[in-house]
């Protein structure tokens, strides 16, 4: 259509101009994240880009974008995640990858796009594909507690529950020196998993030690809460009767008060 031949024609000038940015060293981050937004907008657009050989040229201007914006700045994420998310569903994680490789030899680097772009496909409910990611992450950085954490958490997902343990006991290791937050995190997740072994009294251990870590009490009562649910399921109403009620105690005002309120009312608790 003529719509279509306007848009293929506006996408033909576009990749010109982003090329031509791209040669030029010292064009901007924010400059580049621009020339992205407005090829995003053509694939966004109301009329489709019809013509195959030019929806590939600006795909690849896209991973050329990726590559100059992860490795000027590779812990800004934000900046590059969109641009992922475009080659992810056009099915280029190929490019994606390359371009984490490609990365790794910036200054401070290292492991972090891989890191990063691995959690956007955890965002995304891709555990496989974050999964290659964080397996480099680790290989390139293995004392990164965060990459060894999600890479657990991967693995459970996709119900392999063997390697998810194997690699947050090497967390674990890790996890003194880290918040307690992250500390309390990485408990919650083994607890998770425990009880998808059927471990009751090992997930209850885990999701004691993950209170224990005194996280600040946003986190620590959305825990409690799991917890609380947890017993429940299994059978442990008095213990979950405890923890319901401590959550109350701890966050009165708050949404998670009201699901405490209504759990304790379901097992007949005024």
């Amino acid at each position: 259509s003529a719509a279509s031949d306007v848009y293929n024609r506006q996408a033909i000038r576009l990749v010109g101009a982003a090329e031509q940015a791209l040669k030029e060293g010292d064009t901007s981050n924010a400059e580049l994240r621009q020339f992205f937004d407005e090829l995003n907008g053509l694939f966004r657009g109301p009329t489709k880009i019809t013509d195959k050989t030019v929806r590939a040229k600006l795909l690849d201007v896209v991973v050329l974008l990726f590559e100059r914006l992860a490795t000027n700045k590779p812990s800004a994420y934000t900046t590059y995640q969109p641009l992922v998310a475009l080659l992810s569903r056009y099915d280029r994680f190929a490019d994606i990858y390359k371009v984490c490789e490609k990365a790794t030899r910036s200054s401070g680097a290292r492991s972090l796009v891989h890191y990063y772009v691995a959690l956007c496909f955890l965002k995304w409910g891709e555990p496989k594909a974050a999964i290659r990611l964080l397996e480099r992450a680790v290989e390139l950085r293995p004392t990164h507690f965060y990459s060894r954490l999600y890479l657990g958490s991967a693995y459970q997902r996709i119900e392999r529950y063997d390697a998810a343990m194997r690699h947050y006991r090497e967390a674990e290791k890790l996890a003194p020196n880290m918040s307690p937050y992250y500390h309390g995190l990485l408990h919650t997740y083994v607890a998770k998993l425990l009880a998808s072994k059927g471990d009751v009294d090992g997930a209850v251990a885990r999701y004691e030690k993950a209170l224990a870590c005194k996280a600040p009490v946003t986190y620590s009562v959305a825990w409690r809460l799991q917890y609380a649910e947890f017993l429940a399921e299994n059978g442990r109403k008095a213990e979950a009767i405890k923890q319901y009620r401590e959550v109350e105690r701890l966050a009165p005002s708050s949404k998670i008060r009201y699901a405490a309120r209504r759990a304790l009312r379901r097992l007949g608790e005024k």
